[in-house]
């Protein structure tokens, strides 16, 4: 006897509607912008409040580089969490919490250390060398923890309750 191999079909209406991991761009404009917005905010009052920096190219250019840090890591924030969690949830806000706050974080560190490059760039050697790499790599490493230091104490406490929000509003964005 030949056992039947043809797989059995499920009516359409009796499977979970699933979620589209990757959702319109146009519905994480407006929280993206929320999120840049606060973290460009929270750079800027800090310099100038908390450690005394004038308004100027310079203090502008610091927000600028953590508004494009958090503006970055909206939409890979949103694809992962939808990714794993497929309904909008209290774990798939946790998740939008976390990414957002490590992407965000990545993000405006790398942007940092393209900064310090392009500033130390004068004084490194022949491009391609081997000390050339090793000049890359150790700016990188001190720009980065030049920002893990002194950078990520400018996001509190505007931007902290920016990524709450954030994260609240990228949750209920339609499946």
């Amino acid at each position: 006897m030949i056992a039947n191999t043809e797989p059995e079909t499920v009516p359409e209406a009796a499977l979970p509607k699933k979620t589209k991991v990757i959702p319109p761009i146009g519905h994480m404009l407006l929280p993206g912008l929320f999120w840049a917005i606060c973290c460009f905010t929270a750079g800027v009052v800090v310099l100038v409040f908390a450690r005394g920096w004038v308004v100027s190219a310079q203090s502008m250019q610091v927000g600028l580089i953590y508004a494009a840090g958090a503006a970055l890591a909206v939409w890979p924030s949103v694809v992962i969490a939808r990714y794993f969690v497929h309904r909008s949830s209290v774990w798939r806000w946790a998740i939008l919490l976390f990414l957002l706050l490590g992407l965000t974080t990545f993000f405006t560190a790398c942007l940092f250390a393209l900064q310090y490059r392009t500033y130390f760039s004068q004084w490194h050697g022949e491009p391609f060398s081997q000390s050339w790499m090793w000049q890359q790599m150790f700016t990188a490493a001190g720009a980065v923890y030049t920002y893990i230091v002194l950078g990520l104490r400018l996001y509190i406490p505007i931007a902290l309750a920016g990524l709450f929000v954030t994260s609240w509003w990228l949750n209920r964005l339609p499946d």
